[in-house]
């Protein structure tokens, strides 16, 4: 029996060679990039390579039986694999740097690789949900199911995350925030204002377990805990009595708000464990055992994970319609939060801060001053509009952009996201070349023909 898979070894860094192989009928092609000693290749970079060839040859191996409703989740894993190698060539890597101080090119390849391992995860995102009209044309949203609302938010709000946004309140070392956590009125640490800046920051990225444990340093918040873990009963004076009363208010009030974090379903989820979009949640992974003291909120802090059926399932977008599940629970929770705050929430009399971060669960920016376009996309998109289609999102970052200042050098990286983001799989290829493609690395060379060898980026 003679096998349709041909092997196909190239230069790396003449990538070229491979691009547009002329082999007739329905050949398969699995390219495999050679990486040649002082050609810019290292033991990492030849791990990676290793690894992504062999995935490629896997999948070629199962499309043969794969059915039309499985093609999505089969491209998907392998650009998952792909990224995965990338991952791991760049942790090991970035070791070495810090290590040895490793020379100018090194981080200079180094820096290309994330470059184009954001690239990549941008395009896993957006470019599969894009329906091919006929060989050769453009890409288009035009009809398509998978175009649903809210079908990629999730996924974006990770990105944003894991590659734009970077550590909230940056600016500051990790040291300072150390200690402002670790001091007994963190809230009055320096000017008054860093503890609050830190909520904020990690509240419009949607990290709402460390906004938790952020305020759960807040000299109320021990001072009650302490009240409710050693009640005292026998009060020596009317005085004590009252300030006791007034203690176990506040906590009460505290584990209320945090019941309120701890079961918001964001699309994205609660935390950055899998950012990076190379593991998918698993139901229950970051839900507390406490008991809950909000029966009136019909929502699990499980239901998060209702925004990963559109891009996990093999037919996205059929789960996802403008009466969704999770569309629906997120209408549910920013209702409550809308009613509390009306009605006054008891807490926000003793820390009137707390007002803003019921108004930011709102979805109520008025009081932000935003840094980056970025960040307020993410905002807008785990609190406002979650419901926006794909086809849409780049759409609102656009407009974004316009309203925060951006600096001209990163401007044309970001008119490139955008661009993927409508589909523009050309520019997608158009930068992972000029990203590394270009040069002597061959990493980035593999990746650029290995992206065309699966027709994604076309």
């Amino acid at each position: 029996m003679t096998s349709n898979i041909v092997s196909l070894a190239w230069d790396p860094t003449n990538p070229g060679q491979a691009w547009a192989p002329r082999l007739s009928g329905q050949t398969k092609v699995v390219m495999e990039g050679i990486a040649l000693a002082g050609k810019g290749c290292n033991d990492h970079e030849l791990a990676a390579l290793t690894k992504m060839i062999r995935s490629h040859e896997e999948y070629l191996e199962k499309q043969g039986d794969a059915t039309n409703d499985r093609a999505f989740a089969a491209l998907k894993a392998l650009s998952v694999q792909y990224r995965r190698a990338l991952r791991v060539c760049l942790d090991d890597w970035r070791e070495d740097i810090d290590h040895n101080d490793g020379d100018g090119i090194d981080k200079k390849n180094y820096d290309l690789l994330r470059t184009m391992l954001s690239l990549l995860h941008i395009s896993d995102i957006f470019l599969p949900l894009l329906v091919r009209r006929e060989p050769y044309e453009m890409m288009a949203y035009e009809s398509n199911q998978l175009d649903g609302p809210g079908v990629a938010t999730a996924d974006t709000v990770r990105y944003l995350r894991h590659h734009l946004l970077g550590k909230p309140c940056g600016e500051y070392d990790d040291a300072v925030l150390d200690e402002m956590l670790k001091s007994a009125f963190p809230e009055e640490f320096g000017d008054g204002q860093l503890y609050w800046k830190y909520v904020t920051k990690l509240l419009l990225r949607g990290c709402l377990e460390e906004v938790w444990e952020v305020l759960s340093k807040h000299s109320w918040y021990k001072k009650s805990a302490r009240a409710a873990e050693y009640p005292q009963e026998d009060a020596e004076n009317r005085e004590q009595s009252h300030l006791q009363a007034r203690l176990e208010e506040a906590y009460y009030d505290f584990m209320v708000l945090k019941d309120i974090l701890s079961r918001a379903p964001l699309p994205g989820g609660r935390n950055t464990l899998f950012d990076d979009g190379l593991t998918s949640p698993e139901e229950d992974n970051d839900i507390d055992d406490a008991a809950y003291h909000l029966d009136d909120l019909d929502i699990d802090p499980s239901d998060y994970t209702l925004w990963e059926l559109g891009v996990m399932s093999e037919t996205p977008g059929e789960a996802f319609t403008a009466e969704s599940a999770a569309i629906e629970r997120h209408k549910l929770f920013t209702n409550y939060v809308k009613d509390l705050r009306r009605r006054g929430f008891r807490l926000c009399r003793r820390v009137p801060e707390i007002q803003g971060i019921l108004s930011i669960l709102c979805g109520d920016f008025s009081v932000v001053v935003f840094d980056f376009w970025a960040e307020k996309l993410c905002a807008e998109l785990l609190y406002c509009h979650p419901n926006l289609r794909p086809s849409r999102i780049s759409e609102r970052a656009r407009s974004i952009m316009k309203e925060c200042p951006v600096e001209e050098d990163a401007k044309m990286h970001y008119e490139c996201l955008l661009d993927i983001m409508e589909g523009n799989a050309g520019r997608a290829l158009q930068m992972m070349w000029v990203a590394g493609g270009a040069g002597q690395a061959a990493l980035p060379n593999t990746v650029v023909s290995a992206a065309c060898a699966l027709g994604r980026l076309t």
